[in-house]
């Protein structure tokens, strides 16, 4: 599950994962699936229904 990646204006990373790391992980991982979710880090609590 990826959450949205925002930075603040200082471009300190306000995620678990920038894209690059993302790009490493699914290297990493075999068969690795991405769902993306247009929030912030809370997905289970904002977009409970999509999270289930």
């Amino acid at each position: 599950m990826k959450a949205k990646t925002d930075s603040t204006e200082d471009g300190i990373l306000m995620a678990g994962l920038s894209e690059d790391d993302l790009e490493r992980v699914k290297g990493l991982i075999a068969d690795c699936r991405i769902v993306r979710f247009d929030c912030g880090h809370g997905i289970s609590l904002r977009l409970s229904e999509r999270f289930l």
